[in-house]
C-alpha cells in the first residue's frame, strides 16, 4: 500500500465490499480526510450537517450504496459522516473549478481522460476492482473512501468526469454515486433508468459510454440535465458549460477549459482513433500555462493542482492505460479487467 495507485480487489455483499475497502485502506482515508478537512474551509459541524444531508439522500435512492458506506466507516473506523462527505466531496465543494479533458472515440470504443486535481490525491488515489456477487465487475481509478468515480465495467460501459462550476447550492444525490450507479449498470439504457429522476441538484458532466460507439453526454446543471446521444463522431468535454453558455458566468475563471476544449478539438480532428492518438492528445503540453497535461502549481485553496494521472479505458478490450500518477514522471501502463 505504500506505491501510487495501488491495485485492490474488493468482492461480496454491499456491506462486505465496504468493509474491506475501509481496511484495506484505513490509513490512506484518514489523509483523504485531513486533506477534505483542509479545502472544506467549513467547521466540522458544518461538514457533519451537509453529510447527514446527503446521507439521507444516498440512503433513499440505493440501499446498497448505504450499505457500503457504512461498511467502509466501520472498517476504516471513522465517523460514517466523514465517509457520506468524501462522497459527497464535489457538491460540498462547489467553488473550485476542477480541471479535466475528456474525449471519447465512437468506432474504436476509446474513452478518456486527464484527471486534473490535488497533488496529494497522486499520493493517495487507489485502482479499485469490485466484483459484484451476480459476477458484474467495475474497474475504476478512485480516492479512498469514495465510492464510485472515473472507470469502466465488465458489460463494456465507462464513465469520465469533469466538474461543472455553477452558482447555486448543490443539494441532490452525490456526482460519484451517480458515476457508481452508471457503472453497476449493463447497459447504457439500464443506467439511465436507474438515475432518472435523481438528476437534480449537481453540477458536472459525465460521457456515459459502451464499446459499440453508443455513448450520451449528461451535463448536469443545478435542476436541468442536458442530454446528448451520439454514435459517429468524436466527443469532447472540459470544465465549462457546453449546451447552456450562459452558465459560464466568468469567463476569465474558464480560461483554462476553453483553452483546452478547443486545443483538443484542434487535435481530435487531426488524429486517428487509437489508444497512441489518444496518447498524443491527453499528453499535450502546448500552451504551458493553460496545457491539456499540467506539472503541478501552486493554488491559492488546494496548495498545488495538476494533472494527477491519464486515463485511457479501451472499453472493446476492458483495459485500462494509466499513468500511476502525474504523466510527467510516469508512463502508462496497462490494468486488464
Amino acid at each position: 500500500m505504500a506505491k501510487e495507485f495501488p491495485l485492490i480487489s474488493l468482492e461480496g455483499s454491499p456491506g462486505e465490499i465496504g468493509l474491506k475497502h475501509g481496511k484495506i485502506l484505513k490509513k490512506r482515508i484518514e489523509k483523504t480526510i485531513a486533506f477534505y478537512r483542509k479545502i472544506f474551509k467549513k467547521t466540522e459541524d458544518e461538514i457533519f450537517f451537509a453529510a447527514t444531508h446527503f446521507r439521507d439522500c444516498i440512503k433513499s435512492f440505493s440501499k446498497d450504496y448505504y450499505a457500503e458506506i457504512e461498511g467502509i466507516a466501520a472498517g476504516s473506523g471513522v465517523d460514517p459522516r466523514w465517509i457520506y462527505a468524501l462522497n459527497s466531496r464535489t457538491e460540498i465543494l462547489n467553488t473550485l473549478e476542477n480541471e479535466c479533458t475528456a474525449f471519447y472515440f465512437p468506432t474504436s470504443g476509446v474513452l478518456s481522460q486527464n484527471w486534473d486535481w490535488a497533488e496529494d490525491m497522486e499520493h493517495l488515489a487507489v485502482i479499485m476492482q469490485i466484483t459484484r456477487p451476480d459476477g458484474h465487475k467495475i474497474l475504476q481509478i478512485t480516492e479512498p473512501g469514495i465510492i464510485g468515480k472515473i472507470g469502466f465495467n465488465s458489460a463494456q460501459i465507462g464513465v469520465t468526469l469533469n466538474f461543472l462550476h455553477i452558482n447555486q447550492k448543490l443539494d441532490g444525490v452525490p456526482i460519484h454515486i451517480i458515476l457508481r450507479t452508471l457503472l453497476d449498470a449493463k447497459s447504457i439504457d439500464e443506467g439511465m433508468r436507474k438515475i432518472i429522476g435523481n438528476t437534480s441538484g449537481k453540477s458536472s458532466n459525465i460521457i456515459f459510454a459502451d464499446a459499440d460507439g453508443k455513448y450520451l453526454n449528461l451535463e448536469f446543471a443545478k435542476d436541468t440535465l442536458h442530454l446528448t446521444r451520439g454514435r459517429d463522431n468524436k466527443f469532447l468535454h472540459t470544465n465549462h458549460f457546453i449546451m447552456d453558455e450562459k452558465l459560464n458566468t466568468d469567463k476569465n475563471k474558464f480560461a483554462s477549459s476553453y483553452s483546452r476544449y478547443f486545443r483538443a478539438k484542434d487535435m481530435l480532428s487531426e488524429v486517428g482513433d487509437q489508444i497512441s492518438d489518444a496518447k498524443t492528445v491527453l499528453l499535450d503540453k502546448t500552451n504551458e500555462e493553460l496545457a491539456i497535461c499540467n506539472k503541478y502549481v501552486s493554488h491559492d485553496e488546494i496548495d498545488s493542482l495538476g494533472t494527477v494521472c491519464s486515463i485511457i479505458m479501451d472499453l472493446k478490450q476492458m483495459e485500462m492505460h494509466i499513468t500511476r500518477g502525474n504523466p510527467f514522471d510516469h508512463p502508462f501502463e496497462k490494468i486488464k479487467l
